[in-house]
């Protein structure tokens, strides 16, 4: 006879009876999903139901094989499964297929594209013959070798193949140190570029105009240049703005540099920065973003799953009448595990978060401008608060499709128990393990069974 025992709570349980020699242990949860939002569209992608996007299509930007806006989240026309998804600011998006294979669609004025030609397309293209990790805003992205490139505009030096001139097509950016294996890349219409390795190193170049860059000047750059070595091997996410750049480093606290007319940087006042320059708070994050405008918004994530801004008054998401320059908790979104955010006009942001609502379909919020329907509500009306999104796809279908991951364990008749022990101060993050059997650590709820026969 199968037995299904749900193991509640925390801390340990009896084994299951000595007769039995092996068990399935498995966690149900929130896979990667991903959420990325550029200009006046989103996209929103999950491992069952694919790429799926809003808002603005000028040029095919939506990569749903036509040139109307949507209102609601629609799929892309791709017979591709996509496993990431980045909106392009300027362009339209790219994704990574499971076969590491990069596809592009949308503006392709610049060769932003990355397919050799400068045609816009409305349905995902074939991005070069390259494998790929990671993909970027910008565009930019990181191939299977840890190396980086970056095509498309150039005019700031933001590729970091020292020069200025566009491309295309996929190019090395050769002046990172080639001992360095990279984990991430981030650029912005404003043309600067950090580069963030596995080692905690990270290396910024291009718009240096308003002390973006970090490196106490305003000079642009089109070689990449290290952050001041008082960060090496500190760093473990990045993020930039149209004239701005952020860092979090491995204590969770933010530092930040650039464009501060919003009070986007979060230290207080509108004073601009060349430095990267420590953003006051009590709590610590794990995660950063920031919009793809001048005098937008910043955003973070904290350790316990809440999400906190700074900057355009719309942004904030808390209906305020006022921009803020220090970092303020975005009522009515917790246990987020991503934000994204775009740009609408000259005036205003649009931005959506995701969050767990519950632990197999977690709900999406949307607040901001609406102009273009990019908040897939199925109308243009603006949102002053966080609003749940119940048009939003679903995740998964079912409680099944949501199981993060499943092993075979073998049981010793010496180990009486299972145990599962809290990982981080986070709330409802644990770090399950069947004796010596250790699960990656999720940062969000999760439910553990053990599967078994008598």
């Amino acid at each position: 006879m199968k037995v299904i025992q749900k193991l509640l709570g925390n801390g340990k349980w009896a084994a299951p009876s000595s007769k039995v020699k092996s068990v399935r242990v498995y966690l149900r949860g929130i896979r990667p999903i991903t959420l990325s939002g550029a200009d006046n569209r989103f996209f929103l992608i999950s491992p069952q139901r694919g790429v799926r996007g809003a808002g603005s299509n000028a040029n095919g930007a939506l990569g749903d094989n036509t040139t109307t806006n949507r209102s609601t989240f629609t799929s892309i026309s791709t017979v591709e499964q996509f496993y990431t998804v980045c909106a392009s600011i300027g362009s339209g998006g790219h994704a990574i297929a499971y076969n590491k294979r990069l596809y592009g669609w949308g503006s392709n004025s610049f060769g932003e594209l990355g397919d050799n030609t400068t045609t816009n397309r409305s349905t995902p293209t074939l991005v070069s013959t390259l494998f790929w990790n990671s993909i970027g805003t910008g565009p930019a992205g990181i191939a299977i070798d840890g190396k980086v490139y970056a095509w498309g505009a150039n005019n700031t030096g933001r590729i970091g193949n020292n020069t200025t001139t566009n491309a295309s097509s996929p190019v090395l950016s050769s002046t990172l140190p080639s001992s360095e294996f990279f984990k991430k890349v981030c650029t912005t219409g404003g043309g600067t570029s950090i580069a963030l390795s596995k080692s905690n190193n990270a290396y910024v170049v291009g718009s240096g105009s308003f002390g973006e860059l970090g490196l106490g000047d305003t000079v642009n750059r089109s070689s990449y240049a290290p952050i001041p070595s008082s960060f090496n091997n500190r760093v473990v996410d990045v993020a930039v703005g149209q004239f701005s750049s952020y860092l979090l480093l491995n204590n969770g606290s933010i530092y930040s540099t650039g464009y501060n007319l919003g009070g986007e940087l979060g230290l207080g006042d509108t004073s601009f920065r060349s430095t990267f320059t420590l953003v006051p708070s009590s709590v610590k994050f794990t995660q950063l973003m920031s919009s793809s405008r001048v005098t937008g918004n910043f955003y973070a994530i904290s350790t316990s799953g809440d999400v906190w801004a700074c900057g355009s008054a719309q942004g904030i998401g808390n209906n305020p009448s006022v921009n803020r320059s220090t970092l303020t908790q975005v009522a009515g979104v917790s246990y987020a595990v991503a934000v994204a955010g775009g740009l609408s006009n000259a005036l205003t942001d649009n931005f959506a978060g995701l969050s767990i609502g519950n632990i197999y379909l977690p709900y999406v919020y949307a607040w901001g401008a609406n102009g273009f329907g990019q908040l897939g509500f199925n109308d243009t009306t603006n949102r002053s608060t966080p609003v749940q999104n119940a048009s939003a796809p679903p995740v998964y279908d079912s409680a099944e499709d949501a199981i993060l991951e499943e092993r075979i364990v073998p049981v010793n008749y010496n180990q009486n128990y299972i145990y599962v022990t809290q990982a981080s101060s986070a709330t409802n993050a644990f770090q399950p393990s069947f004796g010596s059997v250790v699960f990656d650590p999720p940062t969000f709820d999760f439910e553990m069974f053990l599967e078994y026969y008598v």
